[in-house]
């Protein structure tokens, strides 16, 4: 793989300040050359895709019984499929509802609220 055109150079400076990248393909054949093809890319540049923190998430009605079928594997290291995860302060559920998401959201509120409130008591 060569990294030396102006397009994939540009697109990799802007990658390496990034600590959350999602990939998002339509079947698990895509998804795995997806995967195969960042991690050499990253490994053109130095970088590592972790495999323990990388995770497969599959969405739809067929969540769970299309979830069996998409190993994908990085370097030898088969990744996780989860239900559910967090990117970028979002929660991503595989049934596609917003309820996890919901309750991330209040409960972090709610953690704010409790922080300030402590911090305005103390100056009553």
């Amino acid at each position: 793989m060569h990294c030396k055109k102006p397009t994939e150079e540009v697109l990799m400076w802007i990658l390496m300040y990034a600590d959350d990248i999602s990939l998002a393909c339509d079947t698990a054949e895509k998804l795995r050359v997806a995967v195969t093809t960042m991690d050499a890319t990253f490994l053109c540049w130095g970088l590592t895709t972790s495999t323990k923190k990388t995770k497969v998430l599959v969405v739809g009605r067929n969540a769970a019984a299309q979830a069996a079928e998409s190993i994908i594997t990085l370097r030898g290291d088969q990744l996780e499929v989860v239900s559910q995860f967090n990117h970028l302060g979002s929660v991503f559920t595989s049934d596609c509802t917003l309820d996890a998401k919901m309750t991330h959201r209040v409960t972090a509120a709610n953690s704010a609220f409790q922080q300030l409130r402590r911090i305005v008591a103390n100056d009553w």
